[in-house]
Formats: C-alpha cells, sequence, structure tokens
C-alpha cells in the first residue's frame, strides 16, 4: 500500500479544485489530511485537534491584515494542513505578508477566484478520507493473515521482514540485543554496518518498535529510512510485524526449553543443595540470555497414581499436559518457568523465577494455578489439583529449602485437605507442626493441653474438643459458638463448665489459649481427629 493517508496534493487533484489555485506554502503539499472543517471565527485553535484542512470566505478577517495574520498563525500553531480560501465576497487578495509566514512555515494557502460550495468540497474530502482509512485497514488485515500464515509454517525472521516490505516498500531490520541482526532486502555487509553505526548512535530519529520477552526488550525492528518518510499506515505495519517477530522468538524459547526438559538435570542437583547461586544463575542465563533474575520458588506436581505405583501412560499424560499448559500460564503471568523430572520420587519438578513486581508473586501465582487447575479439571488430569509450591528465596542456592517446604505443602495437602492456594505460605500454624510432627516433643505438648479433653471425648462419646475449637474461634463468644454447634445455651454452658473442671479455670489466659489452639491444630493434623470425627476441617 503505497498510499496510506491523504495528502493536500491529493485533494488538488479532485474535480472541485480543477480551478484553485496555490498562492503559497507549494513545500507543504504532502501534509497529512485528516478532517476538512470550515472555520469563520477570529479565536479557534482550541477547536482544532490537528492536520484539518480549513476552508474560510475570510470573513472574519475584516479586511484587516492583522486578523489575517493571526488567523494563518491560529492554523501554524494547531498544526492544520492547509488553508483554502474563497476570494471575491469578503476578501479580494491574499496578503503578501500572509503568504510570506506561509511559505516560511510550508503551510499551503490555496485559492479559488469565485464561489464555491463548502459543503460539497468537505464531503468529497471526508469520503476520501474514509476511504483512505477502510483500505487502510483491509490492508493491515491482510499483512495479519500473511504474517499468521508463516508464523503457522514455521516461516522465520527473514520471511516477516519480506511480508512487510513488500507492503509498505520499506527497508527494514531487526537487530537483537545480542548482535544478531536480519535485514530486507538484503545489502551489502558494508552497508550494513553502517546502517548499525546510524542506529546505535541515533535511535530517536529511526522508527521502531521493541521486541520484547517478559516485558524485556530483547530487540528492535527498524524501518530503515527517516521518521518524515514513514506515514501512519508504515507505523501500523510495523507493530503487527513486531508482534509476530516477538511471538516467533518466544515459540523458539519455548521448543528449546521443551527439548531440554530431560537434560534439565541440573535441577534436580540444585534442589540438593549441590550448585551454587552462582552455578545456578549461569544455568538460566544459558536456557534463556534475557531472565531478569528475581525470586524463585519450586513447584511439585505427583505423577504417579493414588496407590503410589507410577503408571507410565498417566506419567506422560501429566508432564505433557504441564509442559502444553503450565508453561504459557505462568509465564503470561509473569514467571520464568523450567521443569524437569525426578524419576526416582514420581515428581515433576517446576523452577519459577519471578519476572515482575515481588509484590504481585502471590496474586498473580494464585491467578495461574487456578487457571491451571480449571483447565485440568475439564481435562480430567487428576495430578494437577496436587500442585505444591515452596517458599521463595532470593539467593538460588537455598532452592533446597524451597523443594523441602513444595514437600511439605503436598504432605499437608494429602493428609489434611486440597489447598486453594497450596503455598507454603498459606499452611500457617501447620508449618511449626510441621517441624515437630515426627517429635516426641509435640505429643508431650498435645499430652498436656488438651490430653484430658481427648480422653473424656473418647471415654464419654462427647464433644468437648469440638466445642472447644468452636468457642476460641468464635473469640468466646457463647451465642455464636451455640449457633455454630446448632446447641441450646444451657447445653454449651455445661459444656464449657466441663472443659474449666479439666483445663483449669485459667484456660482462657493468652498464654495458656494459644497452646490450646495449637495444639488442637496439631492434634487434627496429625490424623487423629479424623478417626473419631470429632473436629470439621479447618481451612487455614
Amino acid at each position: 500500500m503505497n498510499k496510506a493517508e491523504v495528502t493536500v496534493e491529493d485533494v488538488l487533484h479532485r474535480p472541485y479544485f480543477q480551478s484553485s489555485r496555490v498562492v503559497a506554502g507549494h513545500e507543504g503539499l504532502d501534509n497529512v489530511i485528516k478532517w476538512p472543517h470550515i472555520v469563520e471565527i477570529e479565536k479557534f485553535g482550541h477547536l482544532l485537534n490537528g492536520q484539518e484542512f480549513i476552508l474560510t470566505t475570510g470573513v472574519s478577517w475584516d479586511h484587516n491584515h492583522e486578523n489575517c495574520l493571526n488567523y494563518l498563525q491560529q492554523l501554524i500553531d494547531h498544526d492544520a494542513s492547509a488553508l483554502c480560501v474563497e476570494l471575491g465576497t469578503y476578501i479580494k487578495n491574499i496578503p503578501p505578508k500572509m503568504c510570506q509566514l506561509a511559505d516560511q512555515h510550508q503551510f499551503p494557502i490555496i485559492t479559488f477566484s469565485h464561489e464555491v460550495k463548502f459543503v460539497d468540497i468537505t464531503k468529497d474530502i471526508q469520503e476520501m478520507v474514509l476511504g483512505y482509512e477502510q483500505k487502510m485497514w483491509l490492508t493491515l488485515e491482510e499483512i495479519y493473515k500473511s504474517l499468521n500464515k508463516a508464523l503457522l509454517n514455521g516461516r522465520k525472521i527473514g520471511d516477516f521482514l519480506r511480508i512487510l516490505h513488500k507492503y509498505t516498500n520499506k527497508s527494514v531490520t531487526v537487530v537483537l540485543n545480542d548482535g544478531q541482526s536480519w535485514f530486507f532486502p538484503p545489502i551489502r555487509n558494508e552497508t550494513k554496518r553502517e546502517w548499525l553505526n546510524n542506529i546505535a548512535n541515533d535511535k530517536k530519529n529511526v522508527t521502531s518498535q521493541p521486541l520484547t520477552i517478559f516485558q524485556e526488550e530483547i530487540g528492535n525492528l527498524y524501518v530503515l529510512e527517516s521518521k518524515e518518510q514513514v506515514n501512519r499506515f508504515d507505523s501500523l505495519a510495523l507493530g503487527r510485524c513486531a508482534a509476530f517477530i516477538n511471538q516467533y522468538i518466544w515459540n523458539q524459547f519455548e521448543k528449546r526449553a521443551v527439548r531440554t526438559v530431560p537434560y534439565n538435570l541440573w535441577i534436580l542437583d540444585a534442589i540438593k543443595g549441590k550448585l551454587s547461586h552462582q552455578e545456578v544463575v549461569e544455568e538460566l542465563l544459558q536456557l534463556h540470555p534475557y531472565i531478569r533474575l528475581g525470586e524463585a520458588m519450586i513447584g511439585i506436581v505427583p505423577t504417579s497414581n493414588d496407590k503410589g505405583s507410577q503408571d507410565n501412560e498417566e506419567h506422560k499424560q501429566s508432564v505433557n499436559y504441564v509442559m502444553m499448559n503450565a508453561r504459557g500460564i505462568f509465564t503470561q503471568s509473569g514467571f520464568y518457568f523450567v521443569t524437569a523430572m525426578d524419576l526416582n520420587e514420581h515428581y515433576l519438578i517446576i523452577l519459577l523465577i519471578n519476572q515482575h513486581k515481588s509484590s504481585s508473586l502471590f496474586y498473580r501465582l494464585t491467578k495461574s494455578v487456578k487457571q491451571l487447575k480449571r483447565m485440568s479439571r475439564i481435562d480430567k488430569i487428576t495430578s494437577i489439583k496436587w500442585i505444591s509450591f515452596g517458599k521463595t528465596v532470593e539467593n538460588y542456592h537455598h532452592l533446597k529449602e524451597s523443594y523441602k517446604t513444595a514437600i511439605s505443602t503436598l504432605t499437608f495437602q494429602n493428609t489434611y485437605l486440597p489447598l486453594e492456594k497450596p503455598y507454603y505460605k498459606q499452611l500457617h500454624v501447620y508449618r511449626i507442626i510441621d517441624q515437630l510432627k515426627n517429635t516426641k516433643e509435640l505429643q508431650e505438648i498435645i499430652e498436656d493441653y488438651i490430653g484430658s479433653l481427648i480422653r473424656y471425648d473418647q471415654d464419654h462419646n462427647g464433644n468437648l474438643l469440638l466445642t472447644l475449637h468452636s468457642y476460641l474461634k468464635n473469640m468466646g463468644s457463647k451465642k455464636e459458638t451455640a449457633e455454630e454447634l446448632y446447641i441450646v445455651r444451657q447445653t454449651l454452658y455445661h459444656r464449657l463448665t466441663k472443659i474449666k473442671e479439666l483445663l483449669g479455670d485459667d484456660f482462657m489466659l493468652p498464654e495458656n489459649r494459644i497452646m490450646i489452639e495449637f495444639t488442637i491444630y496439631a492434634y487434627h493434623y496429625q490424623g487423629k481427629m479424623e478417626q473419631t470425627g470429632d473436629l470439621p476441617s479447618i481451612n487455614p
């Protein structure tokens, strides 16, 4: 598409302008016109948007040369495209100073020596502008289809540049930050070096579109002409081509990442604490030279069935599903995504590197997990519901801790209940319980603080532990506790009296209360409550 916009010169070739005459500003005939407008008032600059083709009879000039100059200056100051004046009724000719000012600013002044219908002229120019707009958008749609076809057919960067050149007739180039470059049409190496030096030294005067991955600029798509020679259509076409080149580059990283999954054994070393921070950084930069080295987090997805036996088909299905879907989901949410298989533990290991602001990390992570789980339910990939994440770390040598806490999160979900937000951070008090779960000390704490209630309930088929849990949860409100347990106040008072007998009158003192609540959660976490059904599930 050679012509993307209507210019003053285009208008002069229209039938209505056969008898017109350009009296000044001949060098501005290539000015672009966005809309025609009739102006017959003195002060109007604030009403203009720029690039208007202005028509007037000069009625507001009142035969005053100063008024003429003020009128023209407003047009120039507000970036109008041209002025068309009907001579005869209100003004006989254009003052010489007005012509001088127009020539100075390359602002065309066109005159009619007879009466003309401004309504017909404005209608004609409007139809021209709208026609060019429609043609431009249809051509941009053609470009989109051509670029999309090239992407789907596995074409390369040079093919995208060829398509862009075909529609814009501009010389274009892609220059990446790592030094790679592509030019179309092809040019000699000497000319390439000259252009690359010009771009490096004076980027502001070259039209370009950035190429980005993870919101990091990795290069640019340039038009090898001055900005004055690049019109609106060229800029829009450049943006569309840049979007497809972005997608192409991302696809290449994706393919390389998928191919390297069986070889990402360094991740297994990292989660065992065998790699230093710098060694992990070097591995990541080999995979992705433009990665932002933000906080890291380990996630795990179990790939064995519920009975613990490895099912090869299920294993492959889970791995492929995560690779095909999770990668895109987490990437779009601002994470760099790397995976490895732990065949001994039957885990798919996910390493996430945060690419955006730390403050939004868990919001974005939650959004990604919800989307992945929703898709997995539809596609019946059951292992995804157990996806679990550990703590975030800034020093990659500590990925071992993130992995261990991811295991704790998975254990909690398997033992207790699936979490809507499956992060170690969400375990709250269970993080402490998890550290003590295999120690004798935890058993002694449970016995010291609630052992008498546990035995009473077991011996009398009672509900004292359940009642105490509800009472503490409702901040000691008897009304809310009775309503939650569906019992009358008298029954609650009787139970509370018994609890005081067994625990002592001071059980609600802060130092006692915090330990009692802790031991209730610990007791429940150990699974003993599940056997008796004494306590309903508590979502942390």
